[in-house]
């Protein structure tokens, strides 16, 4: 005997079936139209983000060009210092040299007669110190040149030592330190 089932299966969704398909397909267009709307604010977003990355990217080149100016301008700053390095180095050897032309010429012009310069040392370490060893034949010759190189002008202090030679001479020595 064959069972026969009078009774309707029971469904799970109590709308009928036509009305499923109408709410499915509604679901199903409300679906797509989010996903649509999704990847346009997606597409929209990422075109901008690709115009802050070129943007970035043309800064970023902008920031290189001038780097390697300011390593150029480095680099001739260098060798700027280095050269003024140089002309203040030639500058005080020039001062030097000016400093003892000066002191050559005044003392020829300031050693009275009958005194003779046997010696001369200038020395430019720091201070500036001239050493003066010489002999005459008696001692005023020796202060009329000390009275001559006080008289020179320039802000300097004077040392002298004096000293009987066996020949007669009158020796000395002289130091002037430039203040």
């Amino acid at each position: 005997m064959k069972r026969i089932n009078l009774i309707t299966p029971k469904r799970y969704f109590p709308i009928p079936i036509p009305l499923q398909k109408k709410v499915i397909a509604v679901l199903f267009i409300i679906f797509f139209a989010i996903n649509v709307i999704k990847y346009y604010f997606s597409y929209t977003e990422l075109k901008n983000e690709t115009n802050n990355i070129a943007i970035l990217e043309s800064d970023i080149a902008k920031l290189k060009q001038t780097l390697a100016k300011k390593r150029v301008l480095d680099e001739k700053v260098s060798s700027i210092e280095n050269e003024f390095a140089n002309i203040k180095l030639d500058y005080d050897i020039l001062k030097k040299n000016i400093i003892i032309k000066d002191i050559m010429v005044n003392l020829s012009e300031l050693t009275p007669p009958n005194t003779w310069i046997t010696s001369l040392n200038f020395s430019y370490d720091g201070e500036k110190k001239l050493n003066i060893d010489g002999k005459s034949y008696n001692k005023d010759e020796v202060f009329t040149f000390l009275k001559n190189l006080s008289a020179i002008g320039r802000n300097q202090e004077l040392n002298w030592l004096n000293r009987e030679n066996e020949k007669g001479y009158f020796i000395f020595e002289i130091t002037v330190e430039f203040l």
